[in-house]
């Protein structure tokens, strides 16, 4: 029988999402490691096997899209492994690109936690 893989990793530069989602997704019994910026989370894919990536698409400062980018580095790097896109800033534009570069999801803040964890679950079971 074939094991669940039930590592994600999580995507955003506000501690306070982090740690909402962290403990969120803890309590749902899923191994749990985050990043705050593109850099670092470049540099745990590069070195971990995720079930589910979940990223803000602005990293660091306003107006910025560089969770594009990181879309990119998944796509390109772990092609297996499904994106899920949060934006308090989103556009139609921007959701077409993310989904483009390999969004699985694209969600708009403020999103509900049973919602976001609902998707992931799924991506985790569809798997």
């Amino acid at each position: 029988m074939k094991r669940l893989l039930r590592r994600i990793l999580i995507v955003d530069d506000e501690q306070a999402v982090l740690a909402t989602l962290r403990d969120f997704f803890v309590e749902l019994k899923l191994e749990v490691d985050c990043a705050s910026g593109l850099d670092e989370a470049r540099s745990k894919l590069s070195r971990n096997r995720y079930a589910a990536v979940l990223a803000d698409i602005q990293l660091s400062r306003i107006g910025d899209t560089d969770g594009l980018d990181l879309a990119d580095f998944v796509t390109e790097r772990c092609p297996e492994t499904p994106l899920v896109v949060l934006t308090a800033y989103g556009s139609h534009r921007v959701e077409r690109e993310a989904r483009s570069r390999g969004a699985s999801f694209f969600l708009h803040k403020p999103v509900r936690l049973e919602d976001i964890g609902q998707i992931v679950v799924g991506l985790l079971e569809a798997k």
